[in-house]
């Protein structure tokens, strides 16, 4: 009897753990009273530098752009838009690349260094910013990935290739210490598996602090998680709205897009203390795939809602310096082909 009352006691004190946990991981629609209108950025035109810009991340005083994904470009500007240099080719040696899908920036010692995830050839590799310096391959791994980050300590968090339940940490040399399945959004306890959604969206880590953010594209959410003691921990989710979505039974019940699927946050980036979303929230039917946005919601760490930032101008890439005092944009107008890099004062 009393082996039966403790085992029921241990029950009910890991149900109300439980609760306690999943209250924290809520939704949390974005209502802030007041909009910020944020105007007058520098601007400077890059059409001549940069042709197709999919990342952007902020080095000491360097922007790095992923540009041209398939010919493995980045490109490396200056604050005021000027290319300092280029790197990365085509091609199987093992500096070259073949389909780089995201890029990070971080200092080793004194140098400035940057990486990249080959999603193709399933490396990543690193590029010191001195002269003469050249790419390097760290580690390749089996599996592929749809989106890596680099996290403060040098570890790395990484989703699941078509499967936005899922999220991996893995160590410095590229090795699975830790996988977190059902996570949200999840779709009916199923994964993103169709060709139409299987879009895993972004994985963004702050530099100086063990956490990220991260966003499913097709989803109106943006979730908040840190690391600690090798486990992914979950700390909250706020939801603009819930996945709009059809099954189609004759593919395996699948679910894809409908008429009022819309894209939600199509950007992420992280300061010390916060994290900046950029929101579209359009519809992917009429409006087309539009991640181009005008509207930036900011949150603190622990998911409270600091400002609604209102820019004077759609864009379509966005960076933040470490103490949230500068909002860096990249802009492409695809009537004209112009590239502009923006900066707001914040």
């Amino acid at each position: 009897m009393i082996n039966n009352t403790k085992t029921l006691l241990a029950t009910l004190i890991l149900i109300a753990i439980c609760f306690s946990c999943s209250d924290k991981q809520k939704n949390q629609p974005f209502s802030p009273d007041e909009e910020r209108l944020v105007t007058a950025p520098q601007s400077f035109d890059i059409t001549h530098v940069v042709t197709s810009p999919l990342e952007m991340v902020l080095g000491n005083e360097i922007i790095a752009v992923l540009d041209e994904t398939k010919a493995g470009k980045i490109k490396i500007l200056d604050y005021n838009g000027k290319l300092l240099r280029e790197d990365g080719m085509a091609g199987r040696a093992r500096n070259e690349f073949n389909q780089i899908i995201s890029i990070d920036c971080f200092n080793n010692s004194a140098e400035t260094v940057i990486g990249a995830y080959d999603a193709s050839y399933k490396k990543y590799s690193t590029l010191p910013l001195v002269d003469g310096g050249t790419f390097n391959k760290e580690w390749e791994d089996n599996k592929g990935y749809g989106y890596l980050s680099r996290l403060n300590n040098g570890d790395f968090i990484a989703s699941a290739l078509f499967d936005s339940t899922s999220l991996y940490l893995l160590n410095k040399d590229g090795e699975v210490v830790c996988r977190n399945t059902n996570l949200p959004p999840n779709v009916g306890n199923m994964p993103l598996l169709s060709h139409s959604m299987a879009s895993n969206g972004l994985v963004v880590a702050a530099k100086n602090n063990p956490v990220f953010a991260r966003c499913v594209f097709y989803d109106g959410g943006l979730d908040f998680f840190e690391v600690e003691n090798n486990q992914i921990i979950h700390k909250w989710r706020s939801s603009q709205f819930d996945m709009d979505y059809d099954i189609i039974e004759q593919y395996h019940n699948v679910p894809t897009p409908n008429q009022n699927t819309r894209v939600g946050y199509s950007q992420i980036t992280l300061s010390d203390n916060c994290i900046y979303g950029l929101f579209s929230g359009k519809k992917i039917l009429g409006d087309g795939i539009n991640h181009s946005s005008d509207e930036i919601h900011v949150f603190d760490y622990n998911g409270e809602h600091l400002a609604r930032l209102k820019l004077d101008q759609n864009v379509d890439l966005i960076a933040v310096d470490e103490k949230g005092e500068k909002l860096y944009c990249l802009q492409t107008d695809d009537a004209t082909g112009r590239n502009a890099l923006l900066i707001y004062t914040l």
